[in-house]
């Protein structure tokens, strides 16, 4: 079977077959980071640990994160890989720690966890 690697930009698939197995995928361990440079630019990071609990190798992994305010309405809204074709691929049973960094959160963010969601997938 020849390997789907998408093309920079493009949404990974996320159809039946990736929607059954994403049970399989669990995101663990979230933490929050805030932290300023010397520029007086702010930084917001997201770090965890994705757990692949099924039997497949995962080739291809994408999430999207929203950050809410207090009346629970979504202020920002990103799309990330956080597997994709630079990082090698997640086996069966295995976990690797993720980080993502955050350039502008809206002010308004609740300060909260933002939710983690499972938006694209490619299995071997």
């Amino acid at each position: 079977m020849k390997s789907q690697q998408p093309t920079a930009g493009a949404r990974l698939p996320f159809a039946a077959a990736e929607q059954a197995y994403a049970a399989h995928i669990h995101f663990m361990n979230i933490q929050l980071a805030k932290a300023t440079n010397m520029l007086n630019q702010d930084f917001t990071y997201v770090t965890g640990v994705i757990s692949n609990d099924g039997a497949r190798t995962i080739r291809g992994l994408e999430v999207t994160l929203e950050f809410r305010d207090p009346f629970d309405q979504v202020v920002l809204r990103e799309t990330e890989q956080l597997i994709g074709a630079r990082a090698a691929p997640l086996a069966g049973g295995a976990r690797r720690d993720f980080q993502l960094t955050f350039e502008h959160v809206p002010a308004e963010w609740n300060q909260q966890y933002p939710a983690v969601h499972l938006t694209g997938l490619i299995l071997e």
